[in-house]
């Protein structure tokens, strides 16, 4: 005997409900993998533009504090001033950063990078609070620094999946707020701090003119429509009254500050489109985890259904059976009283019919044969009667 043969219809039913249940539950698997790996990746976005939000807050002091230190350490007293409180507030900002990146479960080269930059900024400050090292020397380590700056952001993008976003809308609006704008404020923070160190000496050799113009044409390439009519204004300020100006006549004070509203503008407007960045990627996530979990939900739900329906399937077709047994087994002890109803006009139905109509005839027949017993009995009664009375 094979071991179907030894299996129970339920059990039989219930190794096809595994079976399917599997088939179901390989797909959804994989699927619901993929969702939440969308879910997890949609999260690491959100945390990689809080930590480049950050280190954008990081450039921009860095860039303030290089115009002022280029100015400081050219002699002008009164933006020397400023520069202590705006070299406390980029170190606030870099523990801000440190605290983001802990908080973001960054990777360690990531951190390694960005712990360069700390002990590079700390070198730069103690020589610029010196004064150990001149305006130009001091513009160039912060321009580089600035740019090692960009570097970690770069590779928060890349770490975190900003930069090879799937979806356009997102990855134009991270491409827009994360790279464009803050190379745009690189190219005026440059102007800022050069500028206002020729100012301040009151001149401008050749090669300063020639990199001022160079910055010059690329904040224009760099400009948006946005904050076009506000940089066209500054631009014109530093080429009226540096670049093409015979006499420097401008004041390295009104020069400094013009750009600095004017970045800071770029700043202003950036920052508002990262929050439109940040809802847009947290809406995301969101999306992606009502997607998965309202998936497992459904599909809750029809296993649940579709258990329900095997159980009265299997209950339809199991107790009927187990009926028929029961008559059958009855039959063949002999007992043909057992009553039992038919269920439906199925396979099962005419089976359990058909063993009514078996019992009912077999009792007919039992009937028979006793009738005709007793009419034997009878007759052989009356035979003895009459052989008795013979004799």
């Amino acid at each position: 005997m094979s071991l179907l043969h030894r299996l129970s219809l339920a059990q039989k039913f219930l190794i096809q409900g595994f079976v399917a249940f599997v088939m179901v539950a390989i797909p959804t698997g994989l699927y619901m993998r993929l969702a939440l790996e969308d879910v997890a990746q949609a999260k690491r976005q959100v945390q990689g533009g809080k930590v480049v939000s950050e280190i954008n807050r990081v450039v921009q002091y860095s860039q303030t504090h290089r115009g002022l230190s280029a100015s400081a350490l050219s002699g002008n007293e009164k933006l020397a001033q400023r520069r202590p409180a705006m070299a406390q507030s980029l170190a606030q900002a870099i523990d801000k950063v440190d605290q983001e990146l802990k908080a973001a479960k960054a990777p360690q080269q990531i951190a390694a990078l960005w712990t360069e930059r700390r002990q590079e900024w700390v070198a730069l400050e103690q020589g610029v609070a010196s004064k150990q090292i001149p305006a130009a020397e001091s513009t160039r380590r912060h321009t580089d620094m600035i740019a090692r700056q960009f570097l970690v952001s770069e590779a928060v993008m890349d770490g975190f999946g900003l930069s090879l976003d799937a979806r356009l809308d997102t990855h134009m609006l991270t491409q827009a707020v994360l790279v464009k704008a803050m190379i745009l404020t690189e190219y005026m923070g440059q102007m800022r701090a050069r500028g206002a160190a020729f100012i301040t000496v009151g001149s401008l050799p050749p090669e300063g003119r020639a990199a001022m113009q160079g910055l010059h044409r690329q904040a224009l390439q760099a400009a948006s429509q946005k904050q076009r009519e506000q940089i066209d204004r500054t631009l014109k300020m530093a080429e009226d009254g540096l670049i093409n100006a015979q006499e420097i006549t401008i004041a390295a004070e009104a020069y400094f500050d013009e750009f600095t509203r004017t970045i800071d503008g770029i700043y202003e407007f950036n920052s508002q489109a990262t929050q439109v960045l940040a809802g847009a990627l947290q809406d995301r996530v969101v999306q992606a985890q009502w997607l998965a979990f309202g998936t497992l939900g459904l599909l809750a739900l029809f296993v649940a259904g579709a258990s329900a329906m095997v159980f009265v399937f299997v209950r339809s077709i199991t107790v009927p059976m187990r009926e028929a047994v029961t008559l059958a087994h009855a039959v063949a002890a002999g007992d043909l009283t057992t009553e039992m109803h038919v269920y439906g006009t199925n396979e099962t139905g005419q089976l359990i019919k058909s063993l009514i109509e078996m019992q009912q005839k077999l009792g007919g027949v039992v009937n028979h044969v006793r009738q005709g017993s007793q009419a034997v009995a009878t007759a052989s009664i009356q035979i003895a009667q009459g052989n008795h009375d013979l004799a």
